[in-house]
């Protein structure tokens, strides 16, 4: 399945910057910029998809985790194939 993560803000020949919402353990939401590799999402119209099994995203939760001081996790938006 895969997940959409939001559109491009920016792009570089490898990654692409992506306004992507979070939610933290204590409630509290957000929009954090979060650069993507590109070898491990799919683009298409601008917009930016992952696939749902894909390990980064355990890794960027875990790097906004850190970031943020405490336990947050990716709010994606589940699409059709």
């Amino acid at each position: 399945m895969k997940m959409r993560i939001g559109t491009v803000k920016r792009e570089t020949e490898k990654a692409v910057l992506v306004p992507t919402s979070i939610e933290r353990v204590d409630g509290a939401c957000g929009t954090r910029d979060v650069w993507w590799p590109k070898s491990q999402i799919t683009i298409e119209d601008g917009k930016v998809y992952v696939d749902s099994g894909s390990w980064i995203i355990g890794a960027k939760e875990r790097d906004l985790s850190a970031e943020l001081y405490g336990d947050c996790w990716l709010d994606l938006v589940a699409v059709e194939a």
